[in-house]
């Protein structure tokens, strides 16, 4: 009722406020903060993260590449030392030094690929780290890897005996035909190694999107990549350590997990088709 004025029937004093709504299991013992209770919603994951992973053509891009080095670093030429270590070299780089270098080369006011590129089309200006981020990850990706990749297909060529090779020139059969009959199905072991070992390592991919975001000039744990470099490790990471979300960021991690090891063993299961490994059981 007004202060001063008539009661009114039924009732019965003032009107007590409304209480909280029911607790959620555990909000007793971890407060009324909403944020520990959030969920994504659906769509979130989608949504935030620009993609899973690298595009898939880096993979099978860096096995080419590293293959091809090592047979030609293979080959009896001058100076054959000298070029394993000029290709073995950027894969002892530190990743944030050779971050850096990239940034030079892409730089739009004076980087050596803008400048290449003028050559060709004049008054060109191309933000590559803007424009293009996702392929400048991925090649400086495959620049990275290739040195640790080529020295372990340089093992396993120098590992096949050369009379294999002798006998099939005797026979007639041509430097192609050597390397396709000969020399890759007995590299098919190293072949599937690099495999393996180039997928996990591209799931797991995080500093380099980070270091190569535009303007970064270090890592710091609030750097974010462009969305189209914002890979899943990315997202992970800046749950766990920006956004302090440590359970939502350990069920990340637990769900690559599953991802890498669901595609190796998917591999290990094909592998009986394709890899030959010179004595059958």
């Amino acid at each position: 009722p007004a202060r001063g004025g008539p009661p009114v029937a039924g009732d019965r004093g003032p009107h007590p406020r409304p209480g909280p709504g029911p607790r959620r299991l555990g909000q007793d013992c971890l407060g009324d903060d909403p944020q520990l209770f959030e969920r994504p919603g659906p769509g979130r994951l989608h949504h935030d993260i620009g993609r899973f992973e690298e595009p898939p053509e880096v993979v099978p891009t860096g096995l080419v590449l590293q293959l091809l080095l090592a047979l030609m670093v293979d080959q009896p030429i001058r100076l054959s030392n000298l070029f394993r270590t000029i290709f073995y070299l950027p894969y002892v780089i530190p990743v944030v030094a050779g971050a850096w270098v990239w940034k030079i080369f892409v730089d739009p006011s004076g980087g050596l690929v803008n400048a290449l590129v003028g050559a060709v089309v004049p008054d060109v200006n191309i933000r590559w780290l803007v424009e293009y981020p996702t392929l400048v990850l991925a090649v400086f990706t495959i620049w990275g890897a290739a040195g640790g990749g080529m020295v372990i297909f340089l093992a396993g060529l120098q590992g096949i005996p050369a009379e294999y090779r002798e006998a099939a020139m005797i026979d007639g059969a041509s430097p192609a035909q050597v390397t396709r009959f000969i020399t890759l199905p007995l590299l098919t072991p190293v072949i599937f190694f690099n495999l393996v070992t180039g997928i996990i390592t591209t799931l797991q991919v995080l500093v380099q999107p980070m270091l190569l975001s535009p303007g970064i000039l270090g890592l710091s744990p609030g750097t974010v990549p462009p969305l189209d470099n914002y890979l899943y490790p990315v997202h992970a990471y800046i749950e766990i350590f920006v956004k302090q979300l440590f359970g939502y960021g350990a069920a990340l991690l637990w769900l690559l997990f599953a991802v890498v090891l669901g595609l190796t063993l998917v591999l290990f299961g094909t592998s009986r088709r394709w890899v030959h490994y010179g004595v059958e059981a």
